[in-house]
């Protein structure tokens, strides 16, 4: 999510609701923990994929066309997939965020925000 302040990890309020309510909800976190470790295995494509994307002139992504911006954007994604973690650790980080996401009000601003702008159009 590109907005500033925006969570790392956005799950809607109303979405981790619901999967409470309709018992889901362990299950998501088992299938959240699972996805996050299958990326996490998958970090050395990933940030190779991201360096030749940015030796090529970045393709577009503007993180990637400068060398200084380009090696700063691989070391965030090294951090937000937690590697200096094992998968146990990085699996309950990466759903505290989610939890933290789906607290955050910025978001949820953001959001009214533009469907006023929408609905203004």
């Amino acid at each position: 999510d590109p907005k500033p302040g925006a969570p790392s990890v956005r799950v809607p309020r109303e979405v981790l609701e619901a999967l409470r309510n309709s018992g889901r909800y362990d299950r998501f976190r088992q299938l959240v923990g699972q996805a996050f470790t299958l990326v996490r295995r998958t970090a050395r494509l990933w940030t190779a994929l991201l360096s030749i994307a940015s030796s090529a002139g970045g393709n577009g992504v503007s993180a990637l066309q400068n060398d200084d911006d380009a090696e700063r954007a691989i070391h965030t994604v090294r951090e937000r997939l937690h590697l200096e973690l094992d998968d146990d650790e990085a699996a309950a980080e990466i759903m505290a965020e989610v939890e933290e996401g789906a607290m955050a009000i910025l978001p949820v601003i953001y959001d009214k925000l533009h469907q006023a702008g929408l609905l203004w159009h």
